[in-house]
């Protein structure tokens, strides 16, 4: 989950549960209250304290609920920018994961052990691309990317590297292409 919706919930969790423990704007040792001094004609002054009460009780709300009312805009607020921004590193990431997946398979020697580490260099660049919130338009550019790096996995897996590789190279220029 997100933050904001890490504060949402709290905000509400808080909300809902001080007023059922009666504790709503209370620290947690109250001090006692003084004694009510008894006036000439025998009033005690409750209704004095009893509106002072609901004047601290109020004064000293949830400061989390105030925050989030405050910045509730902020927090699921859109910014393009910062989007692209996140997009291109996650992407740059991938590339650079695909590239270490190619540098485990190369040599002449092919065996399983370098299997292995290529295939969780491409589980990587598949994370990093899901991490990623792409607009609209690009959904379909990931997703192509998504089914080449998973191809290639599975020649990883049948022990085919020169295709692997090939697939590898594919995605790779398709992430060039998207930048």
């Amino acid at each position: 989950m997100t933050k904001a919706t890490h504060l949402v919930l709290v905000a509400l969790l808080v909300s809902f549960l001080f007023p059922l423990t009666g504790m709503a704007g209370q620290s947690q040792n109250p001090a006692p209250a003084p004694a009510p001094e008894v006036g000439p004609g025998g009033d005690s002054g409750q209704s004095d304290q009893a509106g002072q009460a609901d004047q601290i009780g109020q004064s000293k709300g949830c400061g989390l609920w105030a925050f989030i009312k405050k910045n509730l805009k902020k927090l699921f607020e859109k910014n393009p920018e910062q989007d692209a921004e996140l997009l291109k590193k996650l992407l740059v990431l991938a590339a650079k994961d695909l590239e270490l997946a190619l540098q485990a398979i190369d040599g002449k020697d092919k065996c399983y052990a370098k299997a292995f580490p290529a295939v969780g260099h491409l589980n990587h660049a598949l994370s990093a691309l899901h991490k990623g919130r792409p607009p609209k338009h690009l959904k379909p550019a990931f997703k192509q990317l998504e089914k080449r790096i998973s191809h290639a996995k599975f020649y990883l897996v049948v022990y085919d590297f020169e295709e692997a590789a090939a697939r590898i190279e594919a995605a790779k220029d398709y992430i060039g292409e998207l930048n």
